[in-house]
């Protein structure tokens, strides 16, 4: 079945028109070049760019390529141009110098960039402290001179009466100058000697730190102080500033300063002191003797005698058991005089006691052989033999020998 001449035109148009839609579609339209570039062969960019298409670029005058940086774009196969960041910077403008300053502030010192200056202490800025970098003839540059830094200056040092200070060969003061006054003969300088220049509180401009001296007649008259006397060379009268020193005579005190300067009134800085009468104080402690009498003798502490006991009238006496070697006394571990003094009170009165109780046994047996007659041997016999019997080495015998019995006896029922 063949195909019409009608027929063969229309499928000629269509594949033509296939063929441009194609070669359309795959084209790159005109691109947008980066920040500060051109083309590098010059002229105007065209409508469209075929596929794979590479500009080459270059920067405009007063930039310069970032280095890494490809200066070129491509027609990608999907149509569009690859992304290209930028590529240019601006140059750098001459690094600015300034006597006595320096910069403060900048973010950079290339095309379209600022700065600004500040001075060094002592000094002030004149013009402008803020530049910019321009392009200026096809170079960059900054739009305006540097600032630059001026001492500060003083005013003329005051001048004083009957003085004078040293000037400057130029007579110029700025900041940190100073100047050193004298004072003609026979005068005395009141003050500092010398001022300097400083800065005010607003930083522009400047002043002197302090008022010039003064020159004037000062003269002090030495000094009378009675019970006392100066320690310094004699003169009649002394120049400001002179020092002078006191001294009291034996017995006195010096009340004051010991030491006093001439001062700028004609009178004595501090006042000039006294001498008073030293007083001997007699005050002693309590306890001791005054001076010059002799302690009282030392009083031995007396002891408590524990009262002395009665005997009784009948015949039962009660004998008291004395301390036997073999018993000890207990005594106060703290050796306190006291509890001596309490321990020998008691041996002395068991000792009178003893003596009280044999004196009373003695009496009692006399009375009863003189009521009872006996035979003459046996009676004295028997009352030799009783007196011993109660003797007190024989009674503390057997109060012993009684002591000891009753302690074995104990032994031996303890132990069955």
């Amino acid at each position: 079945m063949g195909l019409s001449p009608y027929s063969n035109e229309v499928l000629t148009v269509a594949l033509v028109l296939l063929f441009l839609s194609s070669t359309v579609l795959c084209d790159c339209s005109t691109p947008t070049l980066p920040p500060h570039s051109s083309l590098r062969s010059g002229g105007t960019l065209k409508d469209s760019y075929p596929t794979g298409t590479v500009l080459q670029l270059t920067c405009i005058i007063g930039y310069e390529p970032i280095p890494g940086m490809p200066p070129a774009i491509a027609c990608l196969p999907t149509g569009k141009w690859a992304d290209t960041p930028t590529f240019c910077r601006g140059r750098r403008c001459p690094t600015p110098h300034v006597d006595n300053g320096r910069i403060v502030s900048s973010t950079d010192l290339r095309l379209g960039e600022t700065v600004t200056f500040a001075c060094d202490h002592g000094f002030r800025i004149i013009g402008d402290s803020t530049l910019r970098c321009v392009l200026k003839s096809g170079r960059v540059d900054w739009n305006r001179h540097p600032p630059h830094c001026q001492r500060i200056p003083c005013v003329r040092p005051p001048t004083i009466s009957n003085g004078r200070y040293n000037p400057d060969p130029a007579d110029e003061y700025s900041i940190g100058s100073a100047v050193i006054y004298r004072c003609d003969a026979d005068y005395s300088l009141i003050g500092n000697s010398s001022i300097t220049c400083i800065v005010t509180a607003d930083g522009l401009n400047g002043e002197w730190n302090s008022r010039p001296p003064e020159c004037k007649k000062v003269t002090c008259n030495r000094p009378n102080i009675p019970n006392g006397r100066l320690t310094t060379v004699f003169q009649p009268t002394y120049t400001y500033g002179t020092g002078i020193s006191f001294q009291c005579n034996p017995g006195y005190t010096l009340v004051g300063a010991a030491f006093v300067r001439c001062g700028a009134k004609n009178t004595w800085n501090p006042p000039v002191p006294s001498c008073v009468k030293t007083v001997v104080s007699t005050t002693t402690k309590p306890g001791l003797p005054p001076p010059g009498h002799p302690a009282p003798p030392a009083v031995p502490p007396i002891f408590p005698v524990p009262p002395t006991p009665v005997p009784p009238e009948d015949e039962t006496k009660e004998i008291p058991v004395l301390p036997t070697q073999s018993e000890t006394i207990p005594t106060d571990e703290s050796g306190s005089g006291k509890t001596v003094g309490i321990a020998i009170g008691v041996i002395l009165a068991a000792i009178i006691l003893t003596a009280l109780i044999f004196a009373s046994v003695k009496w009692i047996f006399c009375r009863r052989k003189a009521d009872t007659p006996v035979s003459g041997k046996d009676t004295a016999l028997e009352g030799r033999k009783t007196i011993d019997d109660l003797s007190p080495r024989k009674f503390q015998s057997k109060t012993s020998e009684t002591f000891q019995r009753s302690s074995t006896s104990e032994m031996k029922m303890g132990t069955q």
